[in-house]
């Protein structure tokens, strides 16, 4: 894959507030970038993926929080591997003790 020097490449825009962003690519080509997004009461963990020819995907929020409340969301990092698989991890809090969740997509 090459690299678009011409122009960037917005992955997000408009409201909210937005921390840690973190981007990786594959030798395929494959890109993700993960973020944590508050909406003013709670974090959540958010990516997206680049697939050459086809840009960046739309967002996806990829932590379980209807399931699971989280009072604060941190640490958010992120690993692809050669073949495009994406793991991201992080740290979010249900308020009462701090837990050590990921998610992975290829």
């Amino acid at each position: 894959a090459s690299l678009d020097t011409e122009r960037d490449h917005p992955v997000l825009s408009g409201g909210g507030v937005y921390n840690g962003p973190q981007v990786a690519m594959g030798s395929n080509g494959n890109a993700f970038a993960v973020w944590v997004q508050s909406d003013g009461n709670a974090d959540s963990a958010w990516a997206a993926r680049y697939r050459p020819n086809r840009g960046w995907s739309a967002p996806v929020r990829i932590e379980g929080s209807d399931v699971y409340p989280v009072s604060a969301l941190d640490g958010i990092q992120l690993a692809v591997d050669g073949a495009g698989t994406g793991v991201a991890s992080w740290q979010q809090s249900d308020g009462n003790a701090w837990s050590i969740w990921a998610n992975r997509t290829e």
